[in-house]
């Protein structure tokens, strides 16, 4: 079974939910660099209170609430490898620069890791997400296959893996990866994992029935977790606690009848929690104007406790660019931008970056690569 059979699931997901790059579009080198226009302009808004409603065509989507996920098998036995390099000093506002094929280097500001996502390990250390393994690569170089796809092929069929983030969970630190699994489409299922980076330990915290729909990005911090769904026809956030339980928090979106309520934009996208727990950043896109132009993204901060937008940067990305992953340290962002193609994998693009999402100022890094923050 090659590769690209392997990754069925994630591939007719995306085709459906067009919203972030998902793994079958990473699954060759990232090739033929392109040249890009900076985004046309800049502006920051101050606070304002948002109300919208997402239909109830997302409540037909949601997850069932009666559904516990599968408890995962023991986590897999961890390999290691001896030291290959020693991993840069990493600081926090360190800007990770996962690229397939890149040679690792340390630039001004920015690590490059050859991989597809890269995150800190909380240690001085990295997680780094390659094709159906995440690899720890401690301080020292020593290199520790954390989770393997091919480990949890008797459990699972068809099971593909990425990685989300990094987090303290209940004095430990802790990978988020979503793992697929399942026959063939529409029979598949995502569940999102804590693995224990020093152990390799498992646990499954949710499970969602992906049909026609898709787990974009998820956000864990201080006992508190954002899960951004996209489904066929429309985009939400699920609060959640760490035990995988929706818990009370004033969102950005609505998710039920609210009469009188403006309607949602187009794509609402990369819910990224600050590392306390307060606030996160998120993306809404509009897609309306892709055919005709730039393609309108405005990054918002929001405050989860006083349930209110705190601020909004917005942007056009030009010349076919769409936005990737997006991270957030509690201060600055970063976010992706790639340009798609109908053969082939996409083409990486130099990342935006906001050292404060505060000021608004937002300029382009020098190095193509899906971005990351260290925390």
């Amino acid at each position: 079974m090659n590769d690209r059979n392997i990754r069925t699931a994630f591939e007719h997901l995306e085709k459906d939910v067009m919203v972030n790059v998902e793994t079958e579009e990473r699954l060759e080198q990232i090739t033929n660099r392109a040249t890009w226009v900076r985004p046309a302009f800049f502006a920051f808004a101050g606070a304002a209170a948002v109300a919208l409603i997402v239909g109830a065509a997302v409540l037909a989507f949601r997850p069932d609430a009666e559904v516990d996920p599968v408890p995962p098998a023991t986590g897999p036995t961890t390999s290691v490898v001896p030291p290959t390099t020693q991993v840069p000093g990493l600081s926090a506002g360190t800007v990770l620069l996962a690229d397939i094929g890149a040679t690792p280097a340390s630039l001004d500001g920015l690590v490059v890791v050859d991989g597809w996502t890269a995150t800190g390990d909380g240690a001085g250390g990295l997680l780094v997400w390659r094709s159906d393994t995440v690899t720890r690569i401690a301080a020292d170089g020593t290199e520790t296959v954390l989770l393997d796809a091919a480990d949890l092929s008797e459990q699972f069929v068809r099971a593909t893996l990425r990685l989300e983030d990094v987090a303290s969970v209940d004095g430990a630190v802790k990978a988020i990866v979503l793992v697929a699994y399942g026959e063939e489409y529409p029979d598949i299922f995502q569940e999102i994992w804590l693995v224990d980076v020093e152990t390799g330990a498992t646990k499954s915290l949710y499970q969602m029935v992906a049909v026609e729909s898709n787990i974009t990005r998820v956000s864990v911090a201080a006992g508190r977790m954002v899960a951004s769904i996209a489904f066929e026809g429309g985009t939400y956030f699920e609060y959640l606690d760490t035990r995988g339980q929706p818990i009370d928090v004033v969102g950005p979106f609505y998710q039920g009848d609210a009469i009188g309520a403006a309607a949602a934009p187009t794509v609402i996208d990369q819910g990224v929690l600050s590392p306390d727990g307060s606030m996160f950043v998120y993306l809404e896109i509009d897609y309306s104007a892709f055919e005709d132009g730039p393609i309108p993204v405005d990054i918002v901060s929001w405050d989860l406790d006083a349930g209110t937008e705190t601020g909004r940067i917005e942007i056009e990305l030009r010349d076919g660019a769409r936005p990737g992953r997006l991270d957030f340290d509690g201060v600055g962002i970063v976010l992706e931008r790639y340009l798609d193609a109908v053969d082939g994998p996409p083409t990486s693009l130099p990342p935006l970056r906001a050292e404060s999402v505060v000021d608004g100022t937002i300029t382009e890094l020098d190095t193509p690569g899906r971005p990351s923050l260290i925390k």
